[in-house]
C-alpha cells in the first residue's frame, strides 16, 4: 500500500510541516495565551496582584512542545509571541503606561514581580529537555546524541544559540 504524501500534519499537540517551520504551532499557541489570558482577565479581575501572578504563571506560562520550535530572535512569529505574551500580562495585572502613553518596560514589569520572561521560559523549556536527552537511555536517543551525529545538528546548534543568548527582546 501506497504512503501518501501530505503537507502537514498534527502529532501528539505539535504541526510537523512539510517545510520544517513551526509558524502554525506558534500561532495556534498564540490564540491559546490570549484565550487564557482573556478568561483569567474576566473571572480574576479583582483578584489581589500576588494572586493574578500566581495564576498568570500557572495558566499562561506552559508552552507544550515549544522547546522543539524551530525560531530566531528576529522571526516574525518569535517577536509577534514574546510580545503577546508581555501583553497579556499587562493586561492582567492592569499595569500603568508612561508619562509619553507607552506600555510599561517589559523586563522591569517581570524582574519586579520574580516572574520569568517568555525569553527565559524558552531557555529553560530547552535547558531542561536537553538535560532530560543527555541522561536517556533510549539507544535512539543516545545514537543521535553521539557526539559526531551531535555537533551536526541544526536543533542542536539553535538549542545552544538560545540557551546562550544574552538579553531580552519583547514588548
Amino acid at each position: 500500500e501506497k504512503l501518501s504524501e501530505v503537507n502537514e500534519v498534527r502529532y501528539l499537540g505539535h504541526f510537523l510541516t512539510a517545510d520544517g517551520k513551526d509558524d502554525k504551532d506558534m500561532t495556534n499557541a498564540c490564540r491559546q495565551l490570549y484565550a487564557q489570558g482573556n478568561s483569567l482577565i474576566r473571572k480574576f479581575h479583582m483578584c489581589t496582584e500576588k494572586v493574578k501572578i500566581k495564576l498568570f504563571v500557572t495558566y499562561c506560562s506552559q508552552f507544550y512542545c515549544a522547546q522543539l520550535w524551530r525560531f530566531s530572535k528576529t522571526d516574525k512569529s518569535y517577536r509577534k509571541f514574546s510580545v503577546e505574551y508581555n501583553n497579556v500580562f499587562r493586561f492582567f495585572l492592569k499595569l500603568p503606561k508612561d508619562a509619553q502613553g507607552r506600555p510599561c518596560s517589559a523586563s522591569g514589569m517581570f524582574v519586579s514581580r520574580n516572574v520569568k520572561s517568555f525569553q527565559e521560559i524558552m531557555r529553560n523549556l530547552i535547558f531542561k529537555f536537553r538535560c532530560r536527552l543527555n541522561v536517556s537511555d533510549n539507544d535512539l536517543v543516545k545514537a543521535v546524541l553521539f557526539k559526531n551525529v551531535a555537533d551536526r545538528s541544526k536543533l542542536r546548534k539553535h538549542w545552544n544559540e538560545l540557551i546562550l543568548m544574552q538579553g531580552t527582546d519583547g514588548g
